[in-house]
């Protein structure tokens, strides 16, 4: 699609297996109801730039269905820089239902990349794979989804103003994500939920992030059984939550996050085996640290707990004591 055009889609726009579409910088391009940018197996190379972006939005005040891929490619040199294949750099997705789709393997490089007013903004599913940098999603219901799709890479982006920001569903395989540098802040609900895993949502690094104004910051599993994670949440900046960190799931490391001015700042429940190393909690308006609901064997070392209303609670409910905690 050559630059500098507006153009209207009235139906799905279906990119097939060996066909690449190019879209030029400053193309302008409004989707109508039930219309959509489709790559079944083939190409998208979509590149604008900075003072020429490419846009994609409704037509109406009626949500589109957004841009999917599925079977497609990026191919990356062994750092993870972009060789050839499906490309998103400097585009902007508005008023879709799934801003951005992946599935059946994909594998996607996007920079600089903006959804906004979506209901989700970008959905991972069926062992596809993204790898988003300084991009921003803004204002939808869920920013990602992610659902038997592993190996993300989302670094340097703001993912904001959403009822959740990015969410793990539960019965869901997703393994060595990593989550780096991102601001994840303003969420009516949680910033990043990763649900009951059954030792399927494992592996992954959650680091370097700012998590701030949402009701719970980071939520890691939901109490299920034997839930082993092995995750990393380390060096985080977790403040001005109702719940900085809610940890309820086995086998995790929380280190190195500063977790501040909180109501709460961080809370094990139904959470064992976990290691919380060097890390500081301080000027928390409730507790510091709670552990609670059969929360046991858990290694707590080397933490600044100080200048909170109250500091550490080891506690029950229904019956499930905390035990054999190491302080």
């Amino acid at each position: 699609l050559p630059s500098l055009r507006k153009l209207a889609a009235a139906q799905p726009i279906i990119v097939p297996e060996g066909v690449t579409l190019t879209i030029e910088p400053g193309v302008n391009l409004n989707f109508m109801l039930s219309s959509s940018l489709k790559m079944e197996g083939g190409t998208l190379i979509a590149r604008g730039l900075p003072a020429l972006p490419i846009a994609m939005q409704a037509q109406t005040d009626i949500k589109w269905d957004g841009i999917s891929f599925s079977a497609s490619k990026t191919i990356l040199d062994e750092d993870g820089n972009y060789l050839s294949g499906s490309i998103l750099d400097y585009v902007s997705v508005n008023m879709a239902l799934k801003g951005l789709l992946l599935s059946d393997t994909s594998l996607l490089f996007a920079d600089h990349l903006t959804i906004i007013n979506s209901d989700y903004g970008a959905y991972l599913q069926s062992g596809s794979t993204l790898h988003l940098f300084n991009s921003n999603i803004d204002q939808c219901s869920y920013g990602m989804y992610i659902k038997n799709s592993g190996s993300n890479i989302i670094d340097n982006c703001s993912v904001t103003n959403c009822d959740i920001g990015i969410f793990f569903p539960s019965n869901n395989i997703s393994r060595f994500n990593r989550f780096t540098n991102n601001n994840l802040s303003y969420h009516t609900n949680i910033a990043l939920f990763m649900s009951i895993g059954q030792s399927n949502i494992q592996y992954n690094l959650i680091q370097g992030n700012t998590v701030a104004y949402n009701n719970i910051g980071i939520h890691i599993g939901n109490g299920g059984f034997n839930d082993q994670g092995f995750n990393v949440i380390s060096s985080n900046i977790v403040q001005h939550n109702d719940i900085g960190i809610k940890l309820s799931q086995d086998s995790d490391t929380l280190s190195a996050n500063v977790v501040e001015s909180n109501v709460t700042g961080i809370l094990l429940t139904k959470a064992s085996y976990n290691h919380l190393i060097n890390n500081i909690i301080q000027e928390n308006s409730d507790w510091g640290l709670t552990l609670t609901d059969g929360s046991s064997r858990n290694y707590i070392s080397t933490n600044g707990i100080y200048s909170n209303t109250s500091g550490v609670r080891v506690t029950y409910k229904d019956f499930k004591y905390s035990i054999e905690n190491a302080f």
